[in-house]
């Protein structure tokens, strides 16, 4: 899955020489030829003019939400024009709708449950702001990548192997909601940061598809065998 990955797993094994990394990968022609066909403004009612800033995740401890709400509260307080959307469920929905609620943020931030169309609603996001605080790979960031939606994340886990800060994304520290507000901001203002940060992101790609993976995986599998 990841470097990281296998530094979790190296504890507990005694020949490392034996470990080998196969990056996930994504299924790029998911998203070929996906164009913004509005679907989130004209599903959830959303005003033409404001801008999306997203997050596609299981509301789940790790993704840590409550992030994506402070970071969220930040640029609302700054008056940004946008609303916030959490696509996803999970274990924690209950308790994130009431953060929410608790930061009066319940006109900014939109949870629209589980949704099978993924290829569908990236297109439309603005920014991908990822909060996870733990994180094996980050393949949604993947998705957005094959979007040419910019991404800001935090620097979780194996995150960092698919991004690299200033090259096809924004990082941020796990929990900073202020360095990633300013982050996403940034973004936003800037038209050559945004192009270059997803030109480069679609070239990250090519290591990361699911071919990749299957020739990579195929090639483990003859080591295996011929060395048996």
């Amino acid at each position: 899955v990841s470097n990281k990955i296998r530094e979790v797993l190296e504890k507990d094994i005694e020949d490392k020489s034996k470990l080998r990394v196969v990056y996930s990968g994504i299924d790029v022609s998911r998203f070929q030829g996906k164009v913004n066909t509005h679907i989130l403004h004209k599903n959830f009612g959303i005003p033409s003019d404001k801008l999306i800033i997203g997050n596609i995740s299981a509301i789940a401890d790790h993704k840590d939400h409550f992030t994506f709400v402070d970071t969220a509260d930040i640029l609302v307080r700054q008056g940004i024009n946008a609303v916030f959307m959490i696509v996803g469920e999970g274990e924690l929905d209950e308790e994130i709708r009431k953060y929410i609620l608790s930061k009066n943020l319940e006109k900014h931030i939109i949870m629209t449950g589980f949704q099978d169309n993924i290829p569908d609603i990236l297109p439309e996001f603005d920014v991908f702001l990822f909060t996870s605080k733990t994180e094996g790979l980050g393949t949604s960031l993947l998705d957005a990548f094959a979007c040419r939606i910019p991404v800001v994340t935090t620097n979780a886990g194996g995150i960092p192997e698919i991004v690299s800060h200033e090259v096809n994304g924004l990082m941020a520290e796990v929990g900073d909601a202020e360095f990633l507000a300013q982050q996403t901001l940034r973004v936003l203002n800037d038209h050559h940061l945004r192009e270059k940060l997803t030109e480069n992101a679609l070239k990250t790609l090519e290591n990361f598809s699911s071919e990749k993976m299957a020739a990579e995986t195929y090639k483990i599998y003859n080591e295996v065998f011929y060395n048996a």
